[in-house]
């Protein structure tokens, strides 16, 4: 959440801001003239201009610049800010970037943005917040050398939830564990043992789960036939697709359909 927005003119040459811990994550930037942050046990400011910096909470630092030479600031002050932000803190507690004449332009369009949420707040207020702080997330962060995370470094649930979901939506392709392990960058060995560590069960299990589950709410359609049905859940064809249903189910599935609704269509023929 956006605690506090600051913009305008200072002149911190002839008012230093002294050095103090702020409970909140800070971004200021410099979008005219000079300023510098003078972190605790400095005593000159690190002047810079068309610059952005990001202060971890605990990060003591204040503010000076040039007497008699004003520069224009945006401040805006977070709560807390997302992963892996705070991981790419430096261990002063800073982290800051260069701007060009476009980043300037785009800074002003997020203050005033949120300058207008702040004096006419509305239900969206916080999403518009969230989104204006992951833009100075990115843009502060960018000179980070990015790292590729292997699969071992992404929680299993994670893993297993983006394999099925992309499963969930290619369902009507016939997709098998092979496929769900490319879809994650990661071996079907280590996808069995990321699905037997997050959910104690196999990967071809959780798959099959999905398929019954599409069956489930297809079945109750009267519109579609059995061999639509099995096309729509990746099976080659109706006799597989009831195979499977029964060895899940131990029910065919004209006959669970009739135990969960039995004014259905008598006629339908399901087995």
């Amino acid at each position: 959440m956006l605690r506090y927005l600051g913009t305008g003119k200072r002149d911190y040459g002839i008012k230093p801001l002294r050095s103090y811990s702020r409970s909140v994550w800070e971004f200021e930037a410099v979008i005219s003239g000079r300023c510098g942050p003078v972190v605790e046990g400095e005593i000159q400011p690190r002047l810079a201009a068309n610059r952005l910096w990001l202060f971890h909470p605990q990060c003591r630092h204040g503010w000076g610049g040039i007497a008699g030479e004003p520069c224009e600031i945006l401040v805006f002050h977070f709560s807390a800010v997302p992963e892996p932000v705070p991981q790419l803190i430096s261990r002063e507690g800073v982290i800051s970037t260069d701007l060009s004449a476009a980043d300037i332009r785009h800074l002003r369009r997020l203050a005033g943005e949120a300058a207008v949420e702040v004096a006419h707040p509305t239900s969206v207020s916080g999403l518009r917040f969230q989104r204006i702080q992951t833009e100075l997330c990115l843009l502060v962060t960018r000179d980070c050398p990015a790292r590729r995370l292997a699969g071992t470094e992404r929680s299993a649930e994670d893993v297993c939830a983006n394999a099925l979901a992309w499963a969930e939506a290619r369902l009507n392709e016939g997709v098998g564990v092979t496929d769900l392990a490319k879809a994650v960058h990661v071996s079907v060995a280590h996808l069995r043992r990321l699905f037997h560590q997050a959910r104690d069960v196999s990967p071809q299990h959780a798959l099959q789960a999905i398929r019954m589950r599409r069956a489930e709410e297809l079945i109750m359609d009267d519109m579609l036939s059995l061999d639509a049905v099995a096309s729509a859940c990746g099976f080659a064809s109706a006799s597989a697709l009831s195979r499977a249903f029964r060895s899940w189910h131990g029910l065919s599935p004209r006959t669970w359909r009739s135990r969960q609704h039995p004014r259905h269509n008598p006629g339908w023929v399901g087995d």
